[in-house]
Formats: structure tokens, C-alpha cells, sequence
């Protein structure tokens, strides 16, 4: 009997730790609002867009928007790619709990 008072306390102070520091890392993110245009300022739609070492991206609307959230904090690299166009990365300062806007103006290549 005493094992088992022992063993459920354990667990529930593991389950307690555990849920302290998921909550911890589901606040440390932020959002990067990203904007991609043509050198003209035409939207640009389709591009692919994401942080570098991460899965987070998509790819950007008719607007030439999109929004990737769940972004770590800290220094992170954003890359934009489409067909017909150079690609480019910039590098930006995620802060917690906060949104940044980013804008790319892309230059046309030959393909």
C-alpha cells in the first residue's frame, strides 16, 4: 500500500513538471506576418515560404500573404521560394507571444 501512495505521487508530480513545461514551450513562439511582391508591388501568390531548421511554412495567397505561427523565439531565418524568381532569406528577431511583419520584394529571373 505504501509503494502505491508512493508511485501515484510520483506520478502525478512527473505528470505536473511535464505539464509546466509544455506550457512553457507552447508560450515561447511568436508569429511572422509575411508579405511577398514583385519589385513592381504586384502580389506575389504561391511562393513558398519557410523558417529555415523548422517545418513551418506555406505558401502565400492571391494577396501574396501568408502567416506562419508557432514560431520559435530567437533569431530565425525566413526563405521565400518561387519559380521565376530569385530566391532570398532574411533573418528576423521572433519575440514571445508577438507577431512580425516581413516583407520580400522579389526580383524575375530566367528559368
Amino acid at each position: 500500500m505504501r509503494i502505491m501512495r508512493s508511485w501515484t505521487r510520483w506520478a502525478q508530480s512527473l505528470a505536473a513538471i511535464l505539464a509546466t513545461g509544455l506550457a512553457a514551450a507552447a508560450q515561447a513562439q511568436g508569429t511572422i506576418a509575411v508579405h511577398v511582391i514583385e519589385i513592381g508591388g504586384s502580389p506575389i501568390a504561391q511562393a513558398q515560404v519557410a523558417v529555415v531548421g523548422t517545418n513551418i511554412g506555406g505558401l502565400t495567397g492571391f494577396d501574396g500573404r501568408v502567416l506562419l505561427r508557432g514560431v520559435p523565439v530567437g533569431a530565425q531565418t525566413v526563405r521565400v521560394l518561387r519559380v521565376g524568381f530569385a530566391e532570398q532569406k532574411k533573418t528576423v528577431e521572433v519575440a514571445l507571444g508577438q507577431s512580425i511583419g516581413i516583407e520580400y520584394s522579389m526580383s524575375a529571373v530566367a528559368v
